[in-house]
């Protein structure tokens, strides 16, 4: 029968992983383990979990900027699984937001109005020239467009909008 593992902590966190290592307590080389995350402190779902042969694994697919409860156990021949080792809570690293897309409402002879779709976990949005100047400043994270005037007819031009949080910019 395998034995609850001993000693262990989260050893590495990123935007959409949690690692943990611990001790073996004189389970066998090649012994089995599961690592499991989740939102609840109780364990009542499980967000995420790895099993292997290893005394550190991680635990892939979790959401950024989020705090999970964190714990593992050993398992049997038989896949039954001994009592768990808590290993706390920790928080996912924030990500960068995703880039917006960027599309035209309305186009005069000398002006253009950009609009676009709110970008997941931004902060604020900035648009940008074809040589990445920052045209506009910060755009709040609730406005979804940009009136650019002063525009000469019949030339073209190259935009981009980028938006941003703590964690970087897309």
């Amino acid at each position: 029968l395998a034995k609850p593992p001993v000693g262990g902590s989260v050893t590495g966190v990123t935007g959409t992983t949690i690692s943990g290592t611990w001790g073996d307590n004189g389970n066998p080389g090649g012994a089995a383990y599961r690592l499991e995350a989740s939102l609840d402190s109780g364990f009542a779902t499980v967000d995420g979990s790895f099993q292997g042969a290893a005394t550190s694994l991680t635990v892939a697919g979790l959401a950024p900027y989020t705090t999970y409860y964190v714990h593992v156990q050993a398992l049997n021949d038989d896949g039954a699984g001994t009592a768990f080792l808590d290993l706390g809570s920790t928080r996912t690293l924030q990500v960068p937001p995703p880039a917006p897309v960027l599309s035209t409402t309305s186009v005069t002879t000398t002006a253009i109005l950009w609009d676009w779709s709110a970008s997941a976990r931004s902060e604020g949005y900035r648009f940008l020239s074809e040589t990445g100047s920052d045209l506009s400043g910060v755009i709040s994270s609730n406005t979804f467009f940009y009136n650019e005037t002063a525009l000469s007819s019949n030339t073209l031009i190259t935009r981009s909008l980028s938006a941003f949080n703590f964690a970087g910019a897309s």
